[in-house]
């Protein structure tokens, strides 16, 4: 063999065909051509990287509770406006509009009040905990009947939409602030 088919080895420096991939001593890879380098797959990071969990599981607490409050609050508005059970089925539009609102502020109360927790707006968080309170919504619901499984999958654009807009609204002080 002449000098011209070896080359050295940048991790140890033994000598080694030219054709060969790796290091006979050490293992070490002797070359990277560049169009090796751009077959390689990129790297996958996780979706859920840098998300700050505790907001996501405040968030479903402080969703659950404002849903739940303002959907009694629709409720006792329903029967105001004498929709009440009896004319539940002549009246499931307007029930259905009204309940529908109660989420939509809800969730933009929501997004709101995590955001002011955090001090910064945090979107990601509150539409993880959006999300995750919808899919309990429509889990829950579909032990007692299958509609409120569609009517969470209804809902869950447009409570998901408010929580973001009042999680990006929200007007913030930062920590070192007072």
């Amino acid at each position: 063999m002449n000098d011209g088919n070896l080359s050295a080895c940048r991790k140890c420096g033994t000598l080694n065909r030219i054709d060969n991939t790796y290091c006979r001593k050490c293992g070490a890879v002797l070359e990277v051509r560049t169009s090796e380098i751009r077959a390689q797959p990129k790297p996958v990071r996780p979706r859920f990287e840098g998300i700050r969990w505790r907001y996501v599981i405040i968030g479903v607490f402080v969703m659950v509770g404002l849903v739940s409050f303002l959907s009694v609050v629709s409720f006792i508005a329903a029967g105001a406006l004498g929709m009440g059970i009896d004319n539940l089925t002549r009246d499931l539009v307007q029930v259905s509009i009204i309940t529908t609102a109660a989420f939509f502020v809800a969730f933009g109360i929501g997004g709101m009040v995590l955001s002011r927790l955090a001090r910064q707006p945090i979107p990601r968080e509150v539409a993880l905990s959006t999300v995750l309170v919808m899919g309990a919504f429509g889990v829950i619901g579909s032990i007692v009947t299958s509609d409120l499984v569609i009517v969470a999958g209804v809902i869950l654009v447009p409570s998901l939409a408010s929580a973001v807009l009042g999680a990006r609204l929200t007007k913030t002080r930062g920590a070192g602030e007072r």
